[in-house]
This record gives C-alpha cells, structure tokens and sequence, in this order.
C-alpha cells in the first residue's frame, strides 16, 4: 500500500518522531513524505531508509503554485492513504479533497488548548478544519484523550475520531541498571547531587520558565541537593531570556544548559528524575521515554500528561512555579528506596500500556480498514 505523508516540517520533535517510528516500523508499505518545511534530524533518519520526500516549501505567500505542485506531485504517485500532521497539512487535505476527490484521507491532532495563545489567522484557519473535518477525513487520529475532547467541543465529528496515543520503543529507552556516571561524569555533577532534567525546544508552550522560577520556591533544604540539566533546541548561552531567568534565582550554578540533543536516550539513563513544566501538550513523548528508562517523571496536567504518569509519578497541577516548587519538593522527600520503586513502576506502566508495538498495531489496523473502506 503507498501511503503519503504530509507533514509541516522534518526537524526533531514529537510529532516528527512518531512519523519516523511509523515508516520504520510499518514496512509492507511504501511510505512518501511531503515536507512543507524545515528539514533537520528526521528528514535525515528517513533517508537512510531510503524514503522519497518530496520537499515543496509551504506558506501563506506562494500557496497557490505550491498547492498546484503537490496535486500534481500526489496525481503522479496515486496514494492508497494520504496521511496529514498538524494543521497546515490538514488544511491541505481540504484542496486535495475537493480537486483531486482523493477519499482516503486521515488527519492526525496532535495538541491540546489550541486557541489560547493562537493569533487570529490560526484561530480562522481552526474554524475552518472543524467546519470541513465532517466531510474531507475519513478518520481523525488524535495523540490522546484530551485531544480528541477539545476538538469535538468546537466542532470536529466524534464518529470519525480515533485515539492511538504515542508508542515508545522500551527496548531503545532502558533503565540503567548499572548506574553507570556517563553523564555524571560529563558534566562533572557531584555524587551527592540529584540530577533532575528537563528536555523540549524552547518556546512559550513548554514552560521552561516555569521550571526555572520554581528553584527559588523550593524548600531551602533541597535546593543544594540537586542539579538541572536543561536540553532542547535554543536553550543554550546564547539566549539571554533563558539566562537571565537563571541568573534571577541566585543559583545559576547549579543549571547545565545542553543545547539540542540527539542522544537522548543516554542522557535520559543519566537522570534521577524528570520534570515536564509544559503549559499545554497533547500526548507527551519525552514522559513516557523517561518512564521508559526508569525515571521517576514529575509533570503538569497538560494534555494526557497525568495519564501517562498514572500512579507511577506526580502530578502537580497546571504549569506554574508554584506548582512545580511543589512536585520537586514532593518527589525529593521521598527516600532512595521510594525512589527507585518509583522508577521500577514507571517503566512497567510503559511496558503495560505506552509500547511502540501496541501504537503501530493500531495505525496499520486503520490504514488496512480505510484502504478496504
């Protein structure tokens, strides 16, 4: 079956990460990308595999001639499916819908909260995919629970909404059962120190500001008992809003800013516990990788967050530095017995519930039951 995938860009993110585990795993099938965008680390995994993408720069500015050159491009390749990830590609699908009558279409919602922060234009173009979602898709793929209830409150049909929630690959995110000092060592991080870490691209949604306010309100007891290891696109010493936050709390030695990271993996085995401070999300991947690897995850209520956790972590509410002051004070009175208990329940709730091979079981059961439809 040849299946198209449409996708905003090809960098490292959520959302690129479940399109790259797909292609790989799901291989009776020949998988096309449609890059709109930015490439970056995924577009370059895909390639290795020898994947076509098809690059064609997408904007508001040259939509005519770069929608003339993907109905072109999708009338050449005759796709069984065509996939789209996120709203610009869903808003896509509508043209190919209405001029090419390609019925096998899927959408796939990957974010919660999604009108609060939006400036005008994305709120239209929203109204517009909830308006057109009861006709273009044959089904709608949202990341999780939470997803799925936002979008049929402002519209979106429920008959044609599914939920297949994020899959990680337990036997790539593994505990260190060695305790080896890897990172540790790297960074020169004092034995006595927990390591608490935090991973995502820097931007507004994901609360990293948060995160950093929150050190002062820690309980003065704990604040020399641990070290912040912060890794994501952007946070770096160059980003004057990131270090002057740190410089603010008085503590700024005990911050380690990595930059972007690809071997997430071993810096997650590094960590004695996690923090997600996001602000809003849809199906978290960065928790359940770190649950994965035996990390004890400290979260918000943002999207499915809390679901993922379950009782295998702590869960402290919306994003603010109160709040998350709160679940790091929670996690560090816990001793190192209740410590590693936690991480062992982490992992077994991923290895119970979150598994790659359970997500991709459900994609290709849809794709098999829309291309017989």
């Amino acid at each position: 079956m040849k299946i198209i995938h449409i996708i905003p860009s090809l960098g490292i993110g959520g959302t690129e990460k479940i399109l790259d585990l797909i292609t790989e795993k799901l291989k009776a099938h020949e998988h096309i990308i449609i890059n709109l965008g930015n490439s970056g680390y995924i577009e370059r995994s895909l390639k290795k595999r020898n994947h076509k993408i098809k690059k064609i720069k997408f904007n508001y500015y040259n939509f005519p001639i770069s929608l003339l050159k993907i109905l072109i491009f999708l009338r050449k390749e005759n796709p069984e499916i065509i996939q789209s990830w996120l709203y610009k590609a869903d808003l896509i699908t509508i043209f190919i819908r209405l001029i090419l009558n390609h019925k096998n279409i899927i959408w796939n919602i990957r974010g919660t909260k999604i009108q609060d922060f939006w400036k005008l234009d994305k709120k239209l173009c929203l109204w517009l995919l909830s308006k057109f979602s009861k006709f273009v898709p044959s089904r709608i793929i949202c990341c999780g629970k939470k997803a799925m209830d936002e979008h049929i409150s402002i519209g979106y049909p429920i008959n044609k909404m599914i939920i297949i929630e994020n899959g990680i690959d337990t036997e790539k995110y593994i505990c260190n059962l060695t305790k080896n000092n890897y990172l540790r060592e790297k960074l020169s991080i004092k034995k006595q120190k927990l390591i608490l870490g935090c991973i995502g691209r820097y931007e507004y949604l994901k609360g990293l500001d948060n995160l950093i306010k929150g050190l002062n309100l820690i309980y003065e007891k704990n604040k020399s008992k641990i070290a912040i290891v912060l890794a994501g696109k952007e946070i770096n010493k160059n980003n004057k809003r990131i270090n002057n936050l740190i410089q603010e709390t008085k503590n700024s030695l005990q911050f380690i800013l990595l930059d972007e990271i690809h071997d997430v993996p071993q810096i997650l085995q590094g960590l004695d516990f996690y923090c997600s401070p996001s602000r809003y999300e849809g199906f978290p991947n960065i928790i359940a990788e770190a649950m994965s690897a035996g990390i004890p995850c400290i979260v918000s209520d943002a999207g499915d967050s809390e679901r993922i956790v379950g009782d295998a972590g702590i869960c402290y509410g919306p994003s603010t530095p109160q709040n998350i002051a709160f679940g790091i004070n929670k996690f560090l009175e816990l001793n190192s017995n209740e410590r590693i208990e936690l991480g062992i329940s982490s992992r077994n709730r991923i290895k119970e519930n979150f598994y790659l091979k359970k997500m991709c079981n459900k994609y290709e059961k849809l794709y098999l039951s829309i291309s017989h439809f």
